[in-house]
C-alpha cells in the first residue's frame, strides 16, 4: 500500500453495499452492508468481516440519496486491529463525472449530519438550561 495519494481521501462513514462482481452466481443477491471509512475521486476504503483478493471486480452501491453504483478493483486488504479487514477499493472508471458526484454528494451528506448534529446537540444544551 503506497502512501503517495493521487486524491484526497475525506474521511467519511458512508453506508455501502458491497458485492462480489466477479462471481455472477452471487450477483446483487449476497450483498454486505458496510461502512465506508474514507473516500476520494480514485475509490474508497471500508472494514469488513470478509476478505477479499486484491483484484477482485466488486460491485458497490454508496447509499446516498439517491444511491449511486460503481464497479471497483480490491486494490489491497489488509487484517485490521478490530480482527476484520480494512479493504481498498479502485474505481474502474478512473476519474468521471460520476466519481466525482459521488464523493461530492458524499461529503454534502457528511456535512449534513455534522450539522444536523450540532443543531441536536443545541437544542438538547439549551432545553437543559430552561429547565434550571
Amino acid at each position: 500500500m503506497s502512501e503517495t495519494r493521487r486524491f484526497y481521501r475525506h474521511y467519511a462513514e458512508i453506508p455501502i453495499e458491497v458485492w462480489n462482481a466477479d462471481d455472477s452466481t452471487l450477483a446483487m443477491t449476497e450483498t454486505m452492508l458496510q461502512c465506508t471509512k474514507n473516500i476520494s475521486l480514485g475509490g474508497l476504503s471500508f472494514e469488513s468481516a470478509v476478505s477479499f483478493e486484491r483484484g477482485d471486480i466488486v460491485g458497490v452501491r454508496i447509499l446516498i440519496a439517491p444511491p449511486k453504483e460503481v464497479i471497483g478493483r480490491v486494490a489491497w486488504c489488509a487484517p485490521s486491529d478490530t480482527g476484520k479487514f480494512t479493504i481498498g477499493i479502485e474505481f474502474l472508471d478512473g476519474v468521471s463525472d460520476s466519481s466525482e458526484q459521488v464523493v461530492e454528494e458524499a461529503c454534502q451528506e457528511k456535512v449534513y449530519k455534522e450539522m444536523l448534529q450540532d443543531i441536536a446537540y443545541d437544542m438538547m444544551t439549551h432545553s437543559t438550561l430552561d429547565l434550571m
